[in-house]
């Protein structure tokens, strides 16, 4: 599995992540990203680590 760099899925998103912990590697950390639109609120959560992947949307 290829994983993008963290500067490609922050362009995807279009938002900056939080992170679990900035001292780890992007690879060895949770990123969550979270943005809207004129509808929806999206958390998407991210452990390229432990291939996780958790999208979130609300009303």
């Amino acid at each position: 599995m290829v994983i993008p760099e963290e500067l490609d899925l922050i362009s995807v998103f279009g938002a900056i992540p939080q992170r679990k912990d900035e001292t780890d590697p992007f690879y060895y950390d949770n990123l969550t990203f979270v943005f809207e639109n004129q509808y929806e609120l999206y958390e998407i959560s991210i452990s390229p680590f432990y291939h996780e992947f958790s999208l979130s949307v609300k009303e």
